[in-house]
């Protein structure tokens, strides 16, 4: 049999130290819920407790992190649903959590810890941060983890580069003029949106995003995937890519010389869409069903480049 984890309430003096006792006498009341392994995190919202928890093995594919309401903080506490799980386009092992709340406000982060897709080291983690949404009975929404880069902390940290030259200053991510210079994600999309902020540097090429990317190496198109880049005069491209270039279409658009582009890239299946700037109508769309499932990353040919605002998600 596993090892029994309990979760326990206690009261704290007014010296913030030593433990008080509750009026029938006792000092600890148990308010395990079903599941429970580790890591509770207790908050309060509209007259509600929230009891959070790690479930499952922190190296195996069930860890996670569940829920329960009461409207006090000695419980009862019934498990209600699972709200974090490790998602295998993104990351693994989620849990650990606990929970922020913008003063004023009910606006809601969770934060928590999760492991790469790539990472062989169990206790490797790396720190996240999603946005926490209520229905309207209090419950909470299953948490869909995304990655989001603004390059803000002034590193890379999770990019792997592929050739040419990377930096980050300024608050972007900087790529040096190179044929076919690319960073990748640790990432295994298969449906998703994918933004960016891409601005063109010196070079007559085009620049732009990778996606559903396999066996990456350094040369121009040392890949499997896509590519969908803006580049001089509003060109505008899509490509599949097997260690050679193929092109699906072009478009043109206008692109003001020096400034930056919203480049968004939806993918639902064999359904590939390419927006720039407009993020209603598509420049381009087509049906190629050749490639599923992979990294996301930045790429440029021929050209430098800067990019901003990197997130990948959950197709909307």
């Amino acid at each position: 049999m596993g090892e029994v984890r309990h979760a326990n309430v206690v009261k704290l003096n007014r010296d913030m130290t030593s433990l008080g006792t509750f009026a029938d006498g006792s000092t600890y009341k148990e308010i395990t819920p079903a599941d429970y392994v580790e890591g509770p995190q207790m908050f309060e919202r509209g007259g509600k407790y929230y009891l959070m928890w790690s479930e499952g093995g922190w190296t195996g594919p069930d860890y996670s992190v569940s829920y329960a309401m009461s409207d006090s903080p000695t419980g009862p506490f019934e498990k209600i649903d699972k709200v974090l799980a490790q998602d295998p386009a993104v990351a693994k092992g989620s849990g650990h959590n606990s929970v922020i709340n913008v003063p004023g406000t009910d606006i809601w982060y969770i934060v928590y810890h999760r492991r790469p897709l790539g990472e062989t080291d169990g206790n490797h983690r790396q720190l996240a941060y999603d946005r926490m949404y209520f229905n309207p009975d209090g419950t909470i929404r299953r948490i869909q983890m995304g990655v989001k880069d603004n390059f803000a902390d002034g590193n890379a940290l999770g990019w792997r580069t592929y050739g040419g030259s990377w930096s980050v200053a300024g608050g972007r991510y900087r790529a040096g003029h190179s044929m076919g210079g690319k960073a990748l994600l640790d990432t295994d999309f298969a449906d998703f949106t994918y933004d960016a902020d891409v601005r063109l540097g010196s070079g007559g090429g085009d620049a732009g995003l990778t996606f559903r990317v396999t066996r990456p190496s350094v040369g121009v198109d040392g890949y499997t995937g896509y590519y969908a880049g803006i580049g001089r005069g509003g060109k505008v491209v899509l490509g599949r890519v097997a260690d050679s270039w193929t092109p699906l279409r072009t478009a043109h658009t206008s692109l003001a010389p020096g400034s930056t582009h919203r480049v968004r890239v939806t993918a639902v299946g064999p359904s590939i869409k390419v927006y720039v700037d407009d993020m209603t109508t598509p420049r381009i769309s087509v049906t190629d069903g050749m490639y599923r499932s992979g990294a996301n990353g930045v790429r440029v040919f021929d050209t430098g480049a800067s990019l901003d605002n990197v997130a990948v998600g959950p197709v909307r």
